[in-house]
């Protein structure tokens, strides 16, 4: 597995283009599900906060990804919401995730059981593709790997990562290939937090073999 920890926003745009996205559009789809999380008091269903800031993530991040220079397709397979890059055939879900969502030192989980669409989509990065869904004019999707945005707020910052999974025991991912961890999102200043360009030095990335 390998781990990229970008702190500068120049290292971590540098990541994110060749997987479609910028910091803009990921900065923005944080903030407006964490201001929609906020909008629940005590007498709301407990489930609200967090699905309507799932929703309402996703629903900022298509915005940004159908007006971005990249040519991003939206399919819902059975209600579940799916982004396609069709020229690097690569597949874009969202979720929140756990408490070791967007730290190294431990590996991520999504927060709640995923069914059986987004296991498809996790077990077919094993084998390296993912045939099935079929576009409005018939032809099918064709997603080499699929990819998780992981999100989850802790003392009001949110940390963030985008990640390559590659197996789901019982609704969960436990293992990565690759993981992108986000600069922290902080909901006070509606930003992510980078160093200067000129303190690259800061950027890591490593690499975790397996035993």
């Amino acid at each position: 597995m390998t781990i990229h920890a970008p702190k500068s926003r120049r290292a971590f745009a540098d990541l994110l283009r060749p997987r479609g996205l910028t910091p803009e559009i990921v900065e923005t789809a944080l903030g407006i599900g964490a201001a929609e999380s906020r909008t629940y008091g005590p007498g709301a269903p407990k489930a609200a906060p967090e699905y309507n800031r799932w929703a309402r993530t996703i629903e900022a991040l298509h915005g940004g990804l159908m007006t971005s220079e990249f040519d991003w397709q939206r399919f819902d397979p059975k209600n579940l919401p799916f982004f396609l890059l069709p020229g690097s055939n690569l597949g874009l879900l969202v979720s929140s995730g756990n408490q070791f969502t967007g730290v190294t030192y431990a590996n991520p989980s999504n927060r709640n059981p995923k069914g059986v669409s987004f296991g498809r989509l996790v077990d077919d990065n094993g084998q390296m593709s993912f045939f099935g869904t079929v576009t409005q004019d018939g032809s099918g999707v064709d997603a080499k790997e699929t990819w998780v945005m992981l999100y989850q707020e802790r003392g009001d910052v949110v940390h963030a990562e985008l990640s390559l999974p590659v197996s789901m025991p019982k609704g969960h991912v436990r293992d990565w290939r690759d993981r992108i961890i986000f600069p922290t999102y902080d909901v006070a200043s509606s930003r992510l937090i980078t160093t200067e360009d000129d303190q690259d030095q800061d950027d890591f990335a490593f690499t975790i073999a397996r035993r």
